[in-house]
């Protein structure tokens, strides 16, 4: 099969979990810059396969020089996986694309990825959502980020960091605007952002927040079903004073209560670009309902 593959000059080679193909993949990229000019396979998918490849995987890295895009999400990574993959980075010129999100890399698994960050030039996209990592891991993120020259998108959302952590990585994002361009995985060309059901809470609200200040083509934008309760959506409230380019926001069932509506009904006050908020299935009393009803007497776009 995978010599198949590679006869039809595929782009895109997807080894799926449990297929023996793991094996000959393996065996492949040593030796691929020798028998495949560039431009065969580009972008390898290994999601869902097992962590203990990554060690082979690591070392055929170092020598391949095609791969641009590696996508190892849900592939139970735990911190000695990427303790290899981050020996692989820190050497490999042409990745430029990696998505380690929805794994167990952990705290000891990110200070082997942040090192593999400073020496690295040529990744430009890191997704690490869903990783269990917390503060510490941002700090020595921050500390990466800011000794890093081409990396331009990093997600970091649901990772379990604190708002001090966040703000850590807010900073370098800030001081690099030419550089840094999200730290929600949002890419430029993006303008519909879908965050249903992502168990988002209030500190990811606070890197959304910053998204929606620096962002210039989002227009679209879905929260629904997450849990980012009335601390978050006072983040989210005062980015959308600012942002100018949202006109939809579904922010249904994501515990909003009465103080996150007041401060929600104030942003509407402010922002004229919005024309359709979804507010249904939170916990919204009549004052704050009232309030928003008063806010909307202001606003003449939302409809």
């Amino acid at each position: 099969l995978l010599e198949r593959v590679l006869d039809h000059r595929n782009t895109d080679l997807w080894i799926g979990a449990g297929d023996a193909g793991h094996a000959h993949v393996l065996q492949w990229l040593p030796d691929r810059a020798a028998r495949f000019s560039p431009g065969d396979a580009t972008q390898l998918n290994l999601r869902g396969n097992p962590d203990e490849i990554m060690q082979h995987l690591a070392s055929a890295l170092r020598a391949d020089t095609t791969l641009r895009s590696l996508d190892f999400s849900f592939s139970h990574i735990n911190s000695g996986g990427a303790e290899h993959l981050a020996s692989a980075l820190a050497v490999n010129t042409t990745v430029t694309r990696l998505n380690l999100g929805f794994n167990t890399v952990g705290s000891v698994g990110l200070l082997h990825l942040a090192g593999a960050l400073r020496a690295n030039a040529t990744l430009t996209s890191l997704d690490l959502r869903s990783n269990t990592l917390g503060d510490a891991s941002a700090y020595h993120l921050a500390s990466a980020l800011a000794a890093n020259a081409t990396l331009t998108s990093l997600n970091v959302m649901g990772i379990y960091l604190t708002v001090e952590g966040a703000h850590a990585l807010i900073a370098v994002a800030d001081s690099k605007p030419n550089q840094i361009k999200s730290l929600c995985g949002i890419g430029v060309e993006m303008n519909y952002i879908l965050f249903y059901d992502s168990s988002l809470g209030a500190v990811d609200a606070v890197l959304l927040a910053f998204e929606l200040r620096i962002n210039a083509t989002v227009t679209r934008l879905n929260l629904c079903h997450n849990n980012i309760g009335d601390v978050g959506a006072q983040h989210i409230a005062e980015a959308l004073k600012v942002n100018t380019t949202v006109i939809e926001l579904d922010y249904r069932r994501s515990r909003l209560g009465d103080v996150g509506a007041q401060l929600i009904a104030e942003a509407l006050k402010v922002n004229l670009t919005m024309t359709r908020l979804d507010l249904g299935h939170n916990h919204i009393g009549a004052v704050s309902a009232q309030h928003i009803a008063e806010a909307l007497k202001v606003n003449a776009t939302v409809t």
